[in-house]
């Protein structure tokens, strides 16, 4: 058991791949599952790590002020690499042996992108993600999302020499990102002492001065990030079963739309008068005054919250289409559950 005090600013802890059974009190969005931790204040975490050798997901921190500013650099374990002028003396280099093959567990530890990660002519297996084993899956590149750990294995298979691991963003919408890619070198040591037959086609022993360089997908390439996603699989087999559950008491139909609040700050105003907000079948959430976690634990949630969020939104319509209808862009306000 880990405790971490944190004193600064008004936030809450999200883990990945690090299971809590029966510790669920700080774990999630805040006024969910706790209050957030005001300015000034303090509150100790209590984080329960698996007794045997297993698998933890990443841990990142990240403490904001204000609105999250630009980046400048992405950065492969602390250095931006070659293409940046400003650490090509320092570039992160990982040192192999030829014929051996390496687990990295990989961490996006940016706090608003996905990257697509790559190296040089070399496959990549993946064997776990946040902390949890999977099916194998060889790829050529990855795309990690913020906070994701994934377990990769290399094998250091090619002609010996320099090559590159990469990665840049992927960007989906039209927002402002930071389109820089940062670099590291996959190098192999031992390439002088391997047989003539491997040496004969590398010049291992003056390495290429340019590391070949991976062919990453374009930062809007939506098609190769689905396409990772989708080759992710639980590990079920007869070995590792996965006990679906088969009878189902209730389907819920459940929307996830932008809708609008009217508004009577000016400030606020983004469309005559009202401002954006997020929305679940139509009802956009309202912050309660204690934790829902809380007050269901207490039987408190009189006057907190209700037990009626609908099975589905108010009016059938094109849910995936672009445009959400306009009898639906204005959201109704409520702090509801479902039982």
């Amino acid at each position: 058991m880990k405790k971490i005090i944190y004193e600064l600013k008004i936030m809450h802890v999200y883990r990945h791949g690090v299971k809590q059974p029966r510790n669920p009190w700080a774990d999630g969005p805040e006024y969910i599952t706790q209050c957030p931790i005001q300015p000034g204040s303090n509150f100790t975490y209590e984080i329960i790590f698996p007794q045997k050798k297993e698998l933890c997901g990443g841990m990142l921190i990240v403490i904001v002020t204000g609105v999250p500013k630009l980046s400048d650099a992405f950065t492969i374990n602390g250095q931006p690499g070659d293409l940046y002028p400003c650490s090509n003396e320092t570039t992160y280099r990982l040192l192999v042996q030829y014929g051996k093959t390496y687990l990295l567990r990989i961490v996006n530890a940016i706090l608003n992108e996905e990257l697509f990660f790559s190296v040089a002519e070399h496959n990549l297996t993946i064997v776990g993600t946040d902390g949890a084993y999977i099916k194998p899956v060889i790829t050529n590149y990855i795309m990690i999302i913020p906070g994701q750990t994934l377990d990769v294995l290399v094998t250091a298979n090619q002609p010996p020499s320099n090559y590159y691991m990469a990665a840049r963003a992927f960007v989906s919408g039209t927002f402002s990102f930071h389109n820089g890619t940062t670099t590291g070198i996959f190098q192999y040591t031992n390439c002088c002492s391997l047989p003539l037959s491997i040496l004969q086609y590398t010049s291992c022993c003056s390495p290429r001065l340019s590391p070949s360089f991976p062919n990453l997908p374009s930062y809007k390439d939506s098609a190769a990030a689905l396409t990772f996603t989708k080759s992710l699989r639980s590990l079920a087999n007869q070995d590792y079963p996965v006990y679906v559950p088969q009878n189902i008491n209730t389907q819920i139909i459940m929307t996830v739309s932008l809708n609008l609040l009217p508004t009577p700050e000016a400030s606020c105003a983004r469309v005559v008068g009202n401002r954006c907000s997020g929305g679940l079948n139509n009802i956009s959430w309202v912050m309660p005054s204690t934790a829902i976690l809380q007050t269901y634990y207490r039987q408190m949630e009189q006057n907190i919250f209700t037990y009626d969020f609908p099975d589905q939104p108010p009016w059938s319509y094109n849910y995936t289409g672009e445009n959400l209808p306009s009898s639906l862009l204005v959201a109704s306000q409520g702090t509801k559950a479902r039982w």
